[in-house]
């Protein structure tokens, strides 16, 4: 019966005691004359003299204990890191999920801020002086209620504070620092320098749905032959949102869609078309790397995309002694400078496109000037509208239901600007830079402004006064873009602003809107469009061309592509560049302002004209006539 409670003892013991790793136990226990607990004959089994085995007398008085974690069986050691992974993995989960929560409710809201940000960066003022530095009289100062800072409602719409106004109270400013006030974020109305409004990306794609899947390459066209099975490399000079690269990311589009095989080249990375021609899955080269240039040996046709691109030819030439294999040079660009960079690559390309007859003879009389030979295949292709503005214009049959939604969109895009029916909404996209002739057209919108609200001295009894007289028919509204490009001449800005405040009945006329490829709510809102391109005028002007889509008539230059495009009297009016345009671009804008009829029978006819040159499948079937022959 001893030898029973013996063996039951251990038999209990053995789940607590602790053996060393290197203890290899098989077969069962049995105790020897010694009282020690000895396993049967095992070649495996190797006690370490360190570990004691109580005798049989000790096992009478021996009671179970706990023993600690790190001495419990190897089985319970093993499930502990298990266990702190588990937990740490559920707690990486929860963060994970939280943060994604967070950033989806505020994704609106920071990527607003951001674009707030970077659309005012570009239109800040620098801050002359501090107000103190200045010292002015009251003649020398502007009535600035109308700037009064503003505040947030609930809704995050800024709306101005006027009921914080002392009752018969007026606050000045010296000029100087009027100048310097910074830009009005999004949202803000009744500044100084006018309201920036817009993107009404939402807005449009609310009414007129998401835009349209782009249509596959028609098989049959001579574009689709040429581009299948065959590479080509694309030199980008920049990547921005502006007309050339646009161009470029288009033709690129179409070449995939046709079944060609595309890489680019850019000379600058920075600019919102970098993700566009991620999300196409196209790869993007640094510009003059040794790999770069094995790969334009390798393609069947380089294109670039500017004159700019004349030192990236140049270094591919010295890098491939036989020269490019197949180089087109697609020049987008008419003034001297540019042909100064790039007149010592011309003869290398095969080939020359223009995008006007106006900008060919030009590049012709300044090559023959300097005894430059051009390459013999030359062509002129104009730009075409883009299919999805295409679309959303009603330029094709399976579009022509969008006029009850053009409509609706335009309604509410106005009704936005606070726009009466009968204002009239004068429209210019593209760079702020003084080629563009931003400054000249303020000033023209000035002088109408000034004579509709003329003013006439009043004799009274106490000495003459000024009295203001309201015009009550229509006024022009002027929609400035593109806040925030690249391409944007911050001192010209300066200019600008500083006009607008020494004149401030034109700030309540003036809207800026941001850069964006979301351009169709803004034709739709608008009434006229303006090219007023200086000098030697617009290269070609596709926004011409997209706001004629679009039926607007068109105030333009009689200067550059704008010259072709426009048919003087038929699809809008032309006024000369310089000073004299001035004047004459405001006698026009006066003859929009009283003819209603007048602007939409030239926007018709303008519409009709672009049907028949400037959509999609010509300019690609002109490419391919010369894509072939090189």
């Amino acid at each position: 019966m001893e030898s029973d409670e013996r063996s039951s003892i251990s038999s209990d013991l053995l789940g607590t005691v602790v053996r060393p790793p290197s203890i290899r136990v098989s077969g069962s226990f049995k105790s020897n004359l010694s009282g020690r607990l000895t396993p049967r004959t095992s070649p495996s089994f190797h006690r370490s003299p360190s570990v004691r085995t109580p005798s049989g007398r000790e096992f009478r008085h021996l009671t179970p204990t706990p023993l600690p974690w790190y001495r419990r069986p190897l089985l319970s050691r093993r499930l502990i890191p298990w266990l702190v992974v588990i937990v740490l993995w559920a707690y990486i989960g929860l963060l994970i999920q939280s943060r994604w929560a967070h950033t989806e409710d505020q994704a609106p809201l920071l990527s607003q801020l951001h674009a707030d940000e970077d659309s005012a960066s570009r239109l800040i003022v620098e801050e002359r002086e501090r107000v103190e530095q200045y010292k002015v009289s009251q003649n020398d100062s502007l009535d600035v209620r109308h700037m009064w800072p503003s505040t947030r409602t609930e809704e995050g719409q800024r709306t101005k504070d006027y009921q914080s106004l002392p009752a018969q109270e007026h606050f000045i400013l010296p000029n100087a620092i009027v100048r310097s006030w910074i830009f009005p974020s999004i949202g803000t109305v009744n500044t100084s320098v006018g309201t920036l409004v817009g993107p009404f990306q939402h807005l449009e794609e609310s009414i007129l749905g998401s835009p349209e899947k782009l249509s596959l390459c028609s098989p049959v066209s001579a574009f689709a032959h040429y581009a299948h099975g065959r590479s080509f490399m694309l030199i980008f000079h920049e990547l921005s949102m502006t007309g050339s690269p646009l161009a470029m990311l288009e033709l690129a589009n179409e070449l995939l869609s046709c079944g060609g095989k595309v890489v680019v080249v850019a000379l600058s990375q920075k600019g919102g078309l970098l993700q566009k021609l991620l999300a196409r899955k196209i790869k993007v080269l640094k510009s003059k790397t040794a790999s770069t240039f094995k790969a334009a040996a390798r393609v069947d046709l380089i294109v670039a995309g500017s004159a700019v691109c004349a030192s990236w030819i140049e270094k591919y030439e010295l890098e491939n002694k036989k020269g490019p294999k197949r180089l087109v040079w697609w020049i987008m660009e008419n003034r001297k400078e540019y042909f100064d960079r790039s007149k010592h690559m011309l003869g290398v390309s095969k080939a020359l496109i223009f995008l006007s007859e106006v900008q060919l003879q030009q590049w012709i009389a300044w090559s023959d000037s300097e005894g430059i030979l051009l390459p013999h295949k030359i062509k002129v292709v104009p730009l075409c509208v883009n299919e999805e503005l295409s679309l959303r214009a009603g330029l094709y049959p399976r579009s022509t239901d969008r006029e009850r939604a053009m409509q609706q969109l335009r309604d509410m895009v106005r009704a936005e600007l606070g726009l009466k029916p009968e204002d009239v909404l004068l429209t210019t996209l593209g760079s702020i830079n003084p080629g563009k002739g931003q400054l000249k057209l303020l000033q023209a919108v000035n002088m109408v402004i000034e004579d509709l609200d003329g003013l006439s001295a009043v004799e009274g009894e106490e000495g003459s006064s000024d009295q203001r007289h309201i015009f009550r028919g229509p006024r022009p509204r002027l929609l400035i873009g593109s806040v925030g490009s690249k391409s944007n001449k911050v001192d010209y800005i300066k200019k600008m602003l500083e006009f607008i405040c020494d004149h401030p009945h034109l700030a309540e006329s003036v809207f800026w809107t941001s850069s964006t490829v979301h351009v169709a709510s803004l034709y739709a809102a608008s009434d006229t469009y303006v090219m007023n391109s200086q000098g030697l005028g617009e290269t070609f002007g596709r926004v011409t061309v997209e706001a004629m889509a679009f039926a607007l008539p068109i105030l333009g230059t009689s200067a550059g592509g704008t010259s072709e495009i426009v048919d003087n009297y038929t699809s809008g009016l032309l006024h000369p560049v310089g000073v004299d345009g001035v004047h004459a671009l405001a006698q026009h804008i006066r003859t929009f302002l009283g003819n209603a009829t007048l602007r939409h029978d030239m926007g018709l006819k303008g519409k009709e004209k672009v049907k028949q040159r400037y959509l999609k499948e010509t300019m690609y079937e002109d490419i391919a006539s010369l894509f072939s022959a090189s």
